[in-house]
């Protein structure tokens, strides 16, 4: 018993000189017993990997033993955690993409004599040390775009870092937000005088780029429709629409405009008086916010009574024709032709539609002149030459 006591604890005492000669280190306790139980392991005990990962092979002689390794971190694998006879066990190191400062852990090879009713569990010390992985960080898009508006804006992050975040503008404050979850902007209000502006918000780690994303605030804008607006003589109005996301104003320098405004609707109605001088007038609506100003144009004539044309034709069966009398005063109108039928002959202050029609001309073709009248001072104001063929 004694003779095999010593060969044993030779053999172990050699196979330790030869493995720290190899430059590996070895924790713990390795013990023989009196029915000869050991264990040795030739392998790293301090094993270092990449940010991608690698492997180390273990090798355990087991003698009447049995041995089990405990408390393995998640991101190491092994082929085979316990036994009770020699093995060669793979150490599998995972790629390291969360863990930006690297990693460390450490883990046991229990063991013990099968054989020995005194034999207490012995231990062998593992550490494993992983370099960092790479920064990352990223966004749903590389580009976003908000109001004119001051506001505060979020946007989703994805990182395995606790990124830093920089503009290279005063109007887009970035801050990590949500344990560097969301990236929050503080976006002043765009001045009125720009139609839109973009800054980039650059993350880095340490110094280290990482990726930017770009930001676009766009400006205050006012559309309005129609652009210009054309009044007859008598008192009239019109409605102007606008789309605009601003608290915009409608302001006249006209003393015969008068404005009415919806912004909750975006309209404007213009009301004009009737024109009592002897020509055209013009004036001038202005929407604006701040120095973003759109300027829709009015125009009045004199009073009037007008046509919407100067030439009617009436074919030879006797179909008809209309014509569109716009009056700022009543009106009358006669032509010397007994043929031709006029339907209304006058009419009042307005728009009013106008029916010519003739009977069947068998004959050579014909014409004659429809004259339009201010009925008030019966002046002509207008004529229209028709014609049947």
């Amino acid at each position: 018993m004694k003779l095999r006591y010593i060969s044993t604890l030779l053999s172990m005492v050699i196979s330790l000189i030869i493995l720290n000669g190899c430059g590996d280190t070895f924790d713990g306790e390795y013990e023989t017993t009196d029915s000869d139980g050991y264990l040795i392991v030739k392998g790293k005990t301090e094993i270092s990997a990449y940010t991608y990962g690698g492997s180390e092979r273990i090798n355990i002689e087991c003698h009447n033993c049995k041995w089990d390794f405990a408390e393995i971190p998640e991101w190491v694998e092994m082929s085979q955690e316990k036994g009770d006879s020699d093995a060669s066990v793979t150490l599998t190191i995972k790629a390291n993409t969360t863990d930006v400062d690297g990693r460390k852990a450490t883990f046991y090879l229990f063991w013990y004599d099968l054989h020995s009713a005194s034999s207490h569990l012995n231990t062998i010390i593992f550490t494993v040390t992983q370099a960092g992985a790479k920064p990352t960080v990223s966004t749903s898009a590389s580009s976003f775009t908000y109001s004119y508006r001051a506001q505060n804006v979020s946007i989703p992050v994805t990182s395995n870092c606790r990124w830093e975040a920089e503009s290279d503008s005063e109007w887009a404050v970035p801050r990590p937000s949500d344990e560097y979850k969301s990236l929050n902007i503080e976006l002043s209000e765009t001045p009125s005088s720009t139609n839109y502006r973009s800054a980039t918000i650059r993350f880095s780690y340490n110094g280290t780029y990482c990726t930017s994303i770009s930001i676009t605030q766009e400006g205050p804008s006012i559309t309005v429709n129609p652009t210009s607006l054309s009044f007859p003589g008598r008192m009239s109005e019109a409605t102007i629409d606008v789309t605009s996301a601003t608290p915009w104003v409608a302001v006249t320098e006209n003393g015969w405009l008068t404005l009415t405004t919806d912004r909750e609707n975006g309209k404007i109605t213009v009301k004009a008086s009737e024109n009592e001088t002897a020509s055209y007038r013009n004036g001038s609506v202005v929407v604006s916010y701040g120095d973003l100003k759109r300027t829709v144009s009015v125009s009045q004539r004199a009073k009037s009574v007008t046509v919407s044309t100067s030439y009617v034709t009436l074919t030879a069966s006797g179909t008809e024709a209309s014509l569109t009398v716009e009056a700022d005063y009543p009106w009358r109108a006669s032509s010397s032709a007994q043929w031709l039928n006029i339907s209304p002959s006058e009419g009042e202050i307005g728009r009013h539609t106008v029916t010519l029609t003739a009977p069947q001309n068998s004959g050579n073709s014909r014409s004659t002149t429809l004259y339009i009248y201010n009925a008030l001072t019966d002046k002509q104001t207008a004529s229209v030459y028709v014609t049947q063929y």
